[in-house]
C-alpha cells in the first residue's frame, strides 16, 4: 500500500502523467468505437444487407444503447469492488481492451447480419468494461480542485478519438476488414500506454464491504435517492449524443447515396468533416475544462 503521506502529497499537485494517461485511454476506446460505429460498421452492413441498411443502422444503434447502459452500470460497480495488485480499474481497462480487440476481429469476418448484431452487442459489454473504470479514476485519484483540468484532458482525448477516427476510417472504405483490425490494434496499444501512465497502485488490502439484499441491488441499479444531478447530466448527455450521431451515424450513406460521391470523394469528405470537428472539439474541451 502507498503511504498516506505520499498519497496526500500526490493529490496536492496537478497529476500530469495521470491526465495524459486519461487522454490516451479515452482516445484509445473512443477512436475504435466511433470509427467502427460511424463509418466501418455502416459500410459492412451495406455489404451484407444493402436494401435494408438504413433501418439496420438504427437497429444496431438501439441495441448498443440498451446494452451499453446496463453494462456501464454493472461494470462500474464490479470494478469498485475489485481488489488486485494492479488496482481496481486497471484489470478492467486492460481486459476489456483485449476482449474488444478479439470482438473486432470477429466483427470483421461476420458472415451475416444476425451474427454481426450479436457481436456488436457483446462488444458493448467489453467496451464498457473500459469506459466506466477509466472515467472513475478521476474521482479515485484526483484532488477536487484539479478535476476540471484533468477532465479537460479526458475531453480532449474524447474529441481526438471521436473525430480523429473518421480520418482513419475513411482511408479503409475499400478495405473494411483491415480498417477494423487497425482500430483493434489502436485500442490495445493505447490502453497499455494509458495504464502505464496512470500507474494505479495495489489495492489488495483495501476493505470490501459485503453486500446483501438491498445493498446488493443498489450497487447494480440506477441511483434512486438524492440523484437529481445524476439524471440531469444523464439527460443532457443523451440529448447531446443523440443530436450528434443522428447526423454522423448516417454520413456515409449521405455522401454515397444522396450526394452520389465516389469512394475517393467520400473518404475525403469524411476526413474533412472529422478534422474540422476534431480541431474545434479539442480547443473547446481544453478551454472549458480549464475555466470550469
Amino acid at each position: 500500500m502507498i503511504d498516506e503521506v505520499e498519497i496526500k502529497a500526490n493529490k496536492s499537485k496537478m497529476p500530469l502523467k495521470l491526465s495524459l494517461g486519461l487522454l490516451i485511454g479515452c482516445a484509445g476506446w473512443m477512436g475504435p468505437y466511433i470509427g467502427l460505429a460511424v463509418t466501418l460498421l455502416p459500410a459492412k452492413i451495406g455489404q451484407l444487407a444493402p436494401s435494408s441498411k438504413v433501418s439496420l443502422v438504427a437497429t444496431f444503434s438501439a441495441v448498443a444503447m440498451v446494452v451499453a447502459t446496463i453494462a456501464n452500470i454493472v461494470n462500474g460497480a464490479l470494478s469498485d469492488r475489485t481488489r488486485s495488485r494492479f488496482g481496481k480499474r486497471t484489470p478492467w481497462i486492460v481486459g476489456g481492451s483485449l476482449i474488444s480487440a478479439g470482438l473486432f476481429y470477429a466483427i470483421s469476418v461476420a458472415p451475416n447480419i444476425p451474427v454481426l448484431l450479436t457481436l456488436w452487442a457483446l462488444y458493448q459489454v467489453s467496451l464498457n468494461a473500459v469506459v466506466a473504470p477509466l472515467v472513475a479514476i478521476i474521482a479515485d485519484k484526483v484532488n477536487p480542485k484539479f478535476r476540471g483540468t484533468v477532465s479537460s484532458f479526458y475531453g480532449v482525448g474524447a474529441a481526438m478519438g471521436n473525430y480523429g477516427s473518421g480520418v482513419i476510417a475513411a482511408r479503409f472504405l475499400g478495405g473494411i476488414q483491415i480498417g477494423i483490425w487497425v482500430f483493434a490494434l489502436i485500442g490495445i496499444v493505447f490502453a497499455i500506454i494509458s495504464v502505464i501512465l496512470i500507474k494505479e497502485p495495489s489495492n489488495k488490502d483495501e476493505p470490501r464491504e459485503t453486500l446483501h439484499g438491498k445493498e446488493l441491488l443498489q450497487a447494480f441499479i440506477f441511483p434512486i435517492h438524492d440523484a437529481r444531478d445524476f439524471y440531469l447530466a444523464l439527460v443532457g448527455k443523451l440529448l447531446m449524443v443523440t443530436g450528434q450521431y443522428v447526423i454522423v451515424g448516417y454520413q456515409l450513406y449521405i455522401f454515397t447515396d444522396y450526394m452520389k460521391l465516389n469512394q475517393s470523394e467520400t473518404a475525403n469528405s469524411i476526413s474533412a468533416v472529422s478534422m474540422i470537428l476534431m480541431v474545434t472539439g479539442d480547443c473547446l474541451c481544453g478551454i472549458c475544462g480549464s475555466v470550469g
